[in-house]
């Protein structure tokens, strides 16, 4: 019986392939892998050891770094978790440079958004940042696609459980994270009584014209990552009490770099990244912060928009990142017609 073949005729030389019929499935024996599978399972293994190696290095610099700029004295602590932020988007920055098959493209408006942003930071208002959540990657690659300037001015929320490992606790307390205490692993709701303490801190951070960034969907989306989740409204809480500026960041290929399955990452992908401002400062009208009635409507009204937003704009990404694979799928089908003419 002749070997099976591909749409292109090509001859699939795998014993797996050949079914029952092949001698050796017959003899009992177990198929082996073809040999360019073994080898591309072996790269992609390879490529996932050195995401490892290359994130550990970046978690234990930044950790001495920030714990040396810590025991520097006379350096106001907020001064010091900037400076060991700026540490952390440094590490990242040469991470990724030594990761070439994880590749970043920012879709149009990225930078004109970095623009508004800057002009807020320049007039010292402080803004909110919020991100679809789609991997354990999500909250590193903000730093390190975002300008260093920016950067430095940003702090992240994370749950509480996060800065118990050593290492990455280490680093996010050096470089100032706030805790969120959740009642427990399964009961999402704020512990208010533990919180209060880091409530206090993001309030100073706001007032001295910082940003706060984080993943409103509160867990990450282990489903359809074309849609945005439901978002929490205690998320825009602080963004409503303090009518701050609110923009939003997308990315799309994050859950192939590190599925929300998998114990490791480092799978090769391209990531796309959309940057959009939602709602200026002025836009928030008149705010009565003392009438909770008031609060819950402008968050409501403010997640409804938000939700709205993220979603266009994860649609607007994920639709250039087709066409640019269907134009990419075109040019190398033309290439392939011109070189089979030439030999003809």
């Amino acid at each position: 019986m002749p070997p099976p073949t591909e749409g292109g005729g090509k001859t699939i030389w795998s014993r797996k392939s050949r079914g029952a019929d092949h001698p050796a499935a017959r003899r009992g024996e177990k198929p082996h892998r073809s040999f360019f599978a073994l080898g591309n399972w072996l790269f992609v293994l390879v490529l996932r050891v050195a995401f490892l190696v290359t994130i550990l290095s970046v978690f234990c610099w930044t950790a001495v770094l920030g714990q040396l700029i810590h025991l520097l004295p006379f350096v106001p602590k907020a001064r010091k978790e900037t400076l060991s932020m700026l540490c952390l988007h440094a590490s990242l920055s040469a991470a990724f440079a030594v990761m070439p098959w994880i590749r970043v493209e920012y879709a149009d408006g990225f930078h004109e958004t970095v623009a508004k942003l800057r002009k807020d930071k320049a007039l010292k208002k402080s803004g909110v940042l919020f991100m679809n959540h789609t991997s354990m990657l999500d909250s590193l690659f903000m730093g390190y696609v975002l300008p260093k300037d920016l950067v430095a001015s940003t702090r992240t929320l994370a749950k509480s459980a996060l800065f118990k490992p050593p290492i990455l606790g280490t680093v996010f307390r050096v470089v100032g994270m706030f805790q969120v205490f959740f009642k427990n692993d399964t009961d999402f709701r704020v512990d208010k009584e533990k919180q209060l303490k880091e409530t206090k801190r993001i309030e100073t951070h706001l007032r001295t014209g910082g940003t706060l960034t984080f993943c409103p969907e509160g867990t990450i989306n282990r489903g359809d990552a074309t849609k945005i989740q439901p978002l929490r409204r205690g998320s825009f809480r602080l963004a409503a009490e303090h009518t701050l500026p609110i923009s939003i960041m997308i990315c799309t290929g994050l859950e192939k770099v590190w599925p929300p399955s998998a114990f490791l990452g480092g799978f090769p992908a391209t990531v796309r990244v959309g940057l959009d401002y939602v709602k200026s400062k002025e836009s928030w009208g008149t705010v009565v912060v003392d009438d909770d009635t008031n609060i819950a409507k402008l968050q409501q009204a403010a997640c409804d928009t938000t939700h709205a937003r993220m979603q266009a704009l994860l649609d607007a990404v994920t639709s250039s990142n087709q066409d640019d694979d269907d134009d990419k799928k075109t040019n190398d089908n033309t290439n392939n017609t011109t070189t089979t003419t030439k030999v003809d």
